[in-house]
């Protein structure tokens, strides 16, 4: 089994925030998921999946991908707090089998105020 591939994100707080991914494969029947969380947390400070953050592209049969669109918005940006570090992970869930393809840091930048 291989390890996620590491991605880490550095993000403004109050922005709008997104993130596409492509993934090898037809995941048409499968369930995204993605999850940003404080360290050591059980439960995660956001989740997103298909149709409430994410966004699923058509598979694409020349190039074997299925697109996929990640958004957090303003306002669930401002809720997850400022200078802020979490863990995230983007996984999959095909019949049952969860599979993890993509994980790192999240770190959330203070809003500044002038």
């Amino acid at each position: 089994m291989a390890l996620p591939a590491r991605y880490d994100i550095i993000h403004y707080e109050g922005d709008t925030f997104t993130l596409t991914i492509q993934l090898e494969g037809s995941f048409l029947a499968s369930t995204p998921k993605f999850e940003i969380k404080v360290p050591n947390s059980a439960s995660p400070s956001l989740e997103l999946s298909s149709g409430s953050g994410i966004t699923v592209g058509a598979y694409n049969p020349l190039t074997n991908r299925t697109t996929f669109t990640i958004t957090i918005t303003s306002a669930q940006s401002t809720t997850l707090g400022s200078s802020a570090v979490y863990w995230y992970d983007f996984e999959m869930n095909t019949g049952g089998v969860i599979t993890t393809y993509l994980s790192g840091s999240f770190t959330q930048q203070q809003q500044v105020s002038i």
